[in-house]
């Protein structure tokens, strides 16, 4: 059964072997990436004043972000039945091949908070290669920010993922009388 605990200062889910019993020690590795100098220790997420309710937290496992349900007790709410007051549901968009690459189709549905996970990181590439734009650390880091530092950031990060001009632009010569006929045959040369 998964549950939740503190290592190293950051909040993590770990699921128990199956071989796993009671009173019993497992041991486990908490992945650091940090392209940064900071120690670890300065980089968690910060619900200390939440005592119970849904909780961010990062799976040790593949370092994915998860919601959790803490109880009053601080550990993970199992209890998996619907409840008005207890249950929440996120988004979960499905990408799908699609005909055209520069089109990308997807499904959009709704699941329960527990059954969802997303990278703690962005690349540059969707697939997930590519140099990191955003990693675990920033993500902590920009969480302890107020609004206008957080909408500052974001803003910066927007900005890492826009294309240089030279790499996104051809320039195409039209003669006036041809403007049509040039115009369609540049951009279908583009192929």
């Amino acid at each position: 059964q998964p549950f939740a605990l503190l290592a190293g200062g950051q909040r993590v889910l770990v699921t128990c072997p199956p071989n796993a019993g009671p009173g019993q020690k497992i041991r486990f590795q908490l992945p650091v990436a940090t392209p940064s100098t900071k120690s670890i220790e300065s980089l968690k997420l910060n619900y200390d004043s939440i005592k119970d309710g849904w909780t961010r937290t990062i799976r040790v496992t593949d370092m994915k972000f998860q919601w959790v349900r803490m109880d009053e007790q601080g550990d993970v709410d199992l209890d998996s039945r619907f409840n008005v007051d207890r249950s929440a549901y996120v988004r979960r968009l499905l990408f799908l091949e699609g005909n055209d690459s520069r089109m990308r189709t997807g499904v959009l549905s709704l699941v329960p908070a527990s059954e969802a996970a997303v990278d703690s990181k962005v690349t540059s590439k969707p697939d997930g290669t590519g140099r990191e734009i955003v990693g675990y650390s920033d993500i902590v880091t920009a969480q302890g920010q107020d609004f206008h530092d957080k909408t500052r950031w974001f803003n910066d990060t927007c900005s890492r993922l826009t294309v240089d001009w030279n790499e996104g632009h051809m320039r195409i010569n039209v003669r006036r009388q041809a403007l049509l006929s040039d115009s369609v045959a540049a951009v279908m040369s583009l192929g």
